[in-house]
């Protein structure tokens, strides 16, 4: 094996050694990039969706019937069952005579005409149970109802049938005596507002003597809801994690552009539509507008998504001047039509990465070192090894030359000849002239005789 073919073998084997050590090293810091950021997107799912789930709850509870009786209807029950409590007395009077039921229905009416509640704006009404549609006994607020028949279509109102809404009330209170019931009702109309329907919870209650339905004028539903998902948003609102750093926001899913619905850090923005320009292409590597990007990934079966983007930065004297790298996740709440989300920075990621890669290349170019040592080292002895292979090859290969001259002359018959106990070509070439050697002291012998 040559010098020069035993320089170009060991420094190919080190070259390939240190490529494969710089592809390992790289893939270690790309894995280790992604383990971080499969983390961060965990956790910032898990966040979300803990939110979410709290919203769901939340508006679940302001959907539900039973909740909005237990929580709203106590008042409404309440003021039902004093005026109850009158028709009582006055029906005891008639039973005893004091007055006749002509005069204690009139005291009725006027007395629970008169009742108000929830600051003044509730009241109560009565109507018989008259057969197909009752009648107005007494509205203190449309007296132009009183003794009239309720058979209006506008009167079917009831959220849950098609039916008359006092007829409804009739057929609810002969078969339980009281309860809720749900219908839409008129707004109040003022000059500047057209009149609106609006969705409302009445107690109703038989006063089964008289054949009358006692109704409140009941709570708004849409008002309760209203105030409820304000609740929501003020709740999500105060939610903060990593040492107060991390919020959640809600916008709209509408496109191309939604708003926002609440924003805790930047309430300026609540109610904005997000279409300004400043944040068109910052989104899922440069190529969309932030706020198109997160109501466009909650658009598959799942209605959730990841988008990376760039922004502002807070700092101890303010925020960054360049947007800083940001992920976020973004979850749809289709029954208010909401995207809920939040964010955080992973420039603590690339810096980890980066301090990672600056680890990995130290510890590589310390074993490449020590690779380009081996590597010298091999070759050094390798080169001394084969130098003294070679110095013992070239001087058996002089003494058997000598050697061989000298018998060819006829001298040195009687020198030992070195080598022939060797297994290689030398040992064979030894052994040869060996047998020379013999041969021409035996030749030489004969000639003497």
């Amino acid at each position: 094996m040559t010098a020069p073919f035993l320089i170009l073998l060991v420094a190919v084997i080190a070259y390939m050694t240190i490529v494969n050590m710089q592809k390992n090293a790289e893939a270690n810091i790309q894995q280790y990039r992604s383990v971080a950021m499969s983390n961060a997107k965990g956790e910032l799912h898990d966040k979300v969706t803990m939110v979410y789930d709290m919203v769901a709850n939340e508006y679940a509870l302001l959907s539900n019937n039973t909740v909005l009786e237990a929580r709203y209807g106590k008042r409404e029950k309440n003021v039902v069952e004093v005026a109850n409590a009158v028709l009582r007395d006055l029906n005891a009077k008639v039973q005893a005579d004091e007055l006749s039921l002509l005069e204690a229905q009139n005291q009725a009416k006027a007395q629970i005409a008169n009742m108000r509640y929830n600051d003044n704006s509730g009241y109560l009404w009565i109507n018989d149970t008259s057969k197909p549609f009752p009648k107005m006994v007494m509205h203190p607020i449309m007296p132009s109802l009183n003794g009239t028949l309720l058979r209006d279509e506008k009167l079917n109102t009831p959220l849950d049938s098609n039916e008359n809404l006092f007829t409804a009330a009739v057929a609810l209170t002969e078969k339980e005596g009281a309860g809720f019931i749900n219908y839409q009702w008129m707004k109040s109309s003022t000059a500047d507002q057209a009149k609106q329907m609006q969705t409302k919870m009445s107690y109703v209650s038989l006063f089964e003597p008289w054949g009358w339905v006692v109704g409140s004028s009941g709570f708004n539903v849409d008002k309760v809801k209203n105030n409820g998902i304000t609740a929501i948003k003020e709740k999500v609102s105060k939610l903060r994690y990593d040492n107060g750093e991390g919020y959640f926001f809600i916008i709209s899913d509408k496109l191309p552009y939604p708003t926002t619905v609440m924003q805790p850090v930047a309430p300026k923005l609540n109610g904005m539509l997000m279409n300004q320009p400043k944040w068109n292409n910052i989104a899922l590597n440069g190529t969309e507008h932030m706020f198109t990007a997160m109501v466009k990934v909650t658009r598959n079966p799942k209605g959730e998504g990841f988008v990376d983007y760039v922004w502002n930065k807070p700092t101890a004297s303010g925020v960054t001047e360049q947007g800083v790298p940001k992920l976020s996740f973004e979850k749809a709440f289709k029954p208010l039509n909401w995207i809920i989300g939040s964010g955080i920075y992973i420039d603590n990621i690339d810096k980890a990465v980066e301090e990672k890669r600056i680890e990995i290349k130290s510890q590589v170019n310390r074993l490449i070192k020590t690779i380009i040592g081996a590597a010298l080292l091999v070759l050094l002895v390798s080169l001394l090894v084969s130098y003294w292979f070679a110095n013992n090859l070239s001087k058996a290969l002089s003494e058997l030359t000598k050697l061989s001259q000298k018998i060819s002359l006829g001298k040195g018959l009687d020198e030992e000849i070195a080598s022939t106990a060797r297994d290689d070509e030398i040992g064979q070439l030894a052994r040869a002239i060996e047998r020379l050697q013999t041969s021409v002291k035996m030749m030489m012998i004969r000639m003497k005789r």
